[in-house]
């Protein structure tokens, strides 16, 4: 997993770089997270802003990427679509 490989010490480098384009825009409001790829493995509610954690002003919440749910769905296609015995 991408974030495990992470040195403690790295971590606020880290989130540096994950949150500083947008930095100016986080307020103190919901954050709405849809990650992609190996994003999707990264656990936002660990990542800090310079003296604390990013959820100690933000509700946090993770949505599938457009691109997990059609993976997603193509998968359960296949298991309803599956007959061993027809």
């Amino acid at each position: 997993m991408l974030w495990h490989c992470i040195l403690v010490s790295d971590r606020a480098e880290f989130s540096q770089l994950i949150l500083a384009p947008v930095s100016g825009k986080l307020g103190k409001k919901h954050l709405v997270i849809v990650a992609d790829g190996a994003l999707e493995e990264i656990p936002f509610t660990a990542l800090s802003e310079p003296n604390q954690p990013l959820l100690v002003n933000h509700e946090i919440v993770n949505l599938p990427s457009v691109t997990a749910i059609a993976t997603h769905r193509e998968d359960l296609n296949k298991r309803l679509c599956y007959h061993p015995f027809s």
